[in-house]
């Protein structure tokens, strides 16, 4: 499957999930508007602390893939310094952003250099992608809701390819 076509199908599972139209959704308020977009700006370049200053307290981050379900700005913190190390290491290859009804729509091709085999820390890092849905929402001017969506199955793939590139 092509890039555009994959983009495409991760699109609609994220309309799919967010169970809204961009036809029938009512005008985005100007304060959650100005909120998620510098939202996804501090996520595009993963700052993480630019992305705490927007939560509400009660924000709620979840990650479906995973089944995991973190309730609470300060339990996000720790989530997200636990994460700081990975961050630093990701750009962003491809992107498009859409905002509608107070959600907003990031679609991303990731990039990262991380180690590939977990069991050997000296290993050669390798350079893994994967395409990534994050779909934001805002009440009231503060981000209450960030959801992310990938596929890794494409990075544990990737990653066993490098693993056994190094051994043979």
């Amino acid at each position: 499957m092509n890039l555009s076509k994959r983009r495409a199908a991760w699109i609609g599972l994220a309309l799919i999930f967010t169970g809204w139209s961009f036809a029938t959704a009512p005008p985005t308020p100007p304060e959650n508007e100005r909120v998620i977009n510098a939202y996804i700006d501090y996520l595009k370049k993963f700052d993480s602390q630019g992305m705490l200053s927007l939560m509400d307290e009660g924000v709620v981050y979840e990650d479906p893939t995973y089944g995991t379900e973190i309730v609470g700005k300060e339990s996000v913190t720790q989530l997200l310094s636990g994460m700081e190390k990975v961050l630093k290491q990701m750009h962003i290859v491809d992107q498009h952003f859409y905002i509608s009804n107070s959600v907003g729509v990031f679609v991303a091709t990731i990039a990262v250099t991380m180690n590939l085999s977990p069991d050997d820390p000296k290993a050669e890092p390798g350079l893994l992608h994967a395409t990534m849905v994050f779909v934001v929402r805002a009440k009231d001017g503060k981000i209450t809701r960030h959801t992310d969506l990938a596929n890794y199955k494409s990075l544990d793939a990737q990653a066993e390819i490098g693993k056994k590139r190094r051994t043979n």
